[in-house]
């Protein structure tokens, strides 16, 4: 059986949701190795992504939480892809929530 990767490509000035699956392959070998599939797909490169735990929305950022998301979803790995977000001067990155979707502005 073959595994997938589900990308979720948020366009958040647009409003659309762009879903992609692609074979797993090496896509997900690392963090570099997952931006570079999402840049391929997207076409532009400065992306944050998330995954979705139960209700938690966790942010990957290194190897070390990429290997947690794997563990997480093991019959198919699903990430919400966002175009990169700069912090504000005195706001931190983008939060997820209960009362706040992924992307949303704090």
């Amino acid at each position: 059986m073959t595994s997938y990767l589900k990308l979720k490509l948020y366009k958040p000035r647009h409003g659309a949701v762009e879903v992609r699956r692609l074979p797993i392959g090496d896509r997900v070998a690392d963090l570099a190795a997952l931006k570079a599939t999402i840049a391929g797909v997207r076409g532009d490169g400065d992306v944050d992504i998330f995954y979705v735990d139960g209700h938690d929305k966790c942010r990957v950022t290194s190897d070390d939480e990429l290997s947690a998301a794997r563990d997480a979803m093991a019959s198919e790995l699903t990430f919400h892809v966002f175009p990169a977000r700069k912090a504000e001067p005195g706001h931190g990155a983008p939060r997820c929530g209960p009362r706040r979707r992924c992307g949303e502005a704090p």
